[in-house]
């Protein structure tokens, strides 16, 4: 006659199936909000490289106008800017679009000429972006604006 295992040894096997299974729906779970991370530190930089290629776009070519000219035209020399410091990064959004304007805004002291810069960025998540698409109907839409002082308005 065969011995019966005793019930401490039953109960431990009819675990292992049980943790076995546990084990699968955390590992998901965990992959799921560890690629979320990753790509929301990704858009995170992308803005960050977004938003310094939009200043130093406005610091080049307001320092290059004179008298509110530039050379080349405005939009031109910003969007050049803007590209070369996002580097890569420009290929990580579905058609980047850089625009400029100079406008007069009165002061104490008389009028004075800015130069206005945004940047839009509609995020296609890079290495992510296939995974996010699939989940998300529209895209992440990254921005930044600056604006930098060309100097009072003369005769």
């Amino acid at each position: 006659m065969k011995r019966q295992p005793p019930i401490c040894l039953r109960a431990r096997r009819a675990q292992k199936g049980a943790v076995a299974v546990e084990t699968a729906l955390s590992l998901v779970i965990l992959l799921f909000v560890a690629t979320a991370g990753l790509n929301f530190g990704d858009a995170m930089v992308v803005r960050s490289r977004l938003t310094h290629g939009v200043g130093h776009a406005a610091r080049v070519c307001a320092l290059g106008t004179r008298g509110g000219q530039l050379l080349g035209g405005l939009n031109a020399c910003v969007e050049q800017q803007a590209r070369a410091v996002m580097d890569t990064m420009a290929g990580r959004c579905n058609g980047l679009a850089v625009n400029s304007n100079i406008e007069q805004i009165a002061t104490d002291g008389g009028a004075i000429n800015i130069v206005q810069v945004e940047a839009r960025c509609p995020y296609n998540g890079g290495v992510w972006g296939g995974m996010v698409d699939r989940y998300v109907n529209r895209p992440l839409i990254l921005s930044a604006r600056t604006s930098m002082p060309l100097g009072p308005v003369g005769p």
